[in-house]
């Protein structure tokens, strides 16, 4: 537990986890206490231990600042122990108006807010301009550049061999990066292993690599090709990671939710959870 609690915010985190393994009864719990006690505190700590146990938690507040602070306080946390750039993140929902709410205002917040994560991952998920696409069209670039260059555009014929594959590296290596990094950034830990995130962010040093070296010694050195073919060996272990089949903003948004494990809202918005198609959630 964390050491800056105090004893009476520590038995109430505890006590808060003991209740997400009650299944048999109904209970309610009362964090209380004047301003200034740590009650925020708590509570976000709390649900930064319910998060690591997967529980599925709803957090409503009267208003949007309320809603916000909570849910600014807990992300905290787990930026603090985020240990494969932001994977985990997926697993957290904040959602509402964005308007009303002033979300462009809180940067770190925006990653979990529903309708950015939704537009996000319609780009990562559509087959011919996200993932697969872009994923297979850097593969066939470095099984065979000399067959890329000799079938390029009419308007690209000045080019040289090395600065077209630099070019197209640089260009299509951007859509990869995009979403390798949105993917695990933004899907539930259910949907995607800590494996294959390890494996994207493998794929991305070795991009980088590959791109350095070709500015300083070239496409045909050894130590380019090399690097090459650790990149592609990389890329094909990602063929078997596959994005959910979802084209339609409502079943991204329905799938959002039904995967998260804390979600964030006014009381108000809460009503419109009754209407999606989610998991059971555990606490209130």
């Amino acid at each position: 537990m964390g050491s800056d609690l105090n004893d009476s915010q520590e038995a109430a985190v505890l006590n808060c986890i003991s209740l997400s393994k009650c299944t048999h009864q109904n209970t309610i719990k009362l964090i209380w206490g004047p301003p200034g006690t740590g009650k925020t505190k708590t509570v976000a700590m709390s649900l930064f231990s319910l998060l690591k146990l997967k529980c599925r938690t709803l957090t409503c507040a009267p208003t949007n600042i309320a809603v916000l602070e909570v849910a600014a306080r807990l992300l905290g946390l787990v930026n603090q122990s985020l240990g494969c750039g932001k994977y985990g993140l997926g697993d957290i929902i904040l959602f509402g108006n964005g308007e009303r709410m002033k979300i462009d205002n809180y940067d770190d917040l925006v990653e979990v807010f529903l309708d950015y994560r939704i537009e996000i991952l319609a780009q990562c998920f559509n087959p011919g301009t996200g993932w697969k696409h872009w994923l297979e069209t850097m593969i066939g670039l470095l099984e065979d550049p000399q067959q890329k260059y000799s079938t390029r555009d009419d308007e690209n014929d000045f080019q040289t061999f090395e600065e077209f594959v630099k070019e197209k590296l640089n260009s299509v290596g951007e859509h990869v990066e995009f979403c390798m990094v949105n993917l695990y950034t933004h899907l539930p830990t259910s949907c995607i292993s800590l494996e294959v995130v390890t494996d994207m962010i493998g794929a991305l040093d070795l991009l980088n690599s590959l791109k350095s070296l070709l500015r300083e010694v070239g496409f045909a050195n050894e130590r380019s090709q090399l690097v090459l073919k650790d990149f592609l060996r990389k890329l094909r272990l990602l063929r078997k990671f596959c994005v959910p089949n979802l084209k339609k903003l409502e079943k991204i948004r329905k799938f959002c939710l039904a995967n998260a494990s804390l979600i964030f809202c006014t009381v108000s918005s809460s009503a419109k959870l009754q209407t999606e198609e989610k998991a059971p959630l555990d606490l209130l």
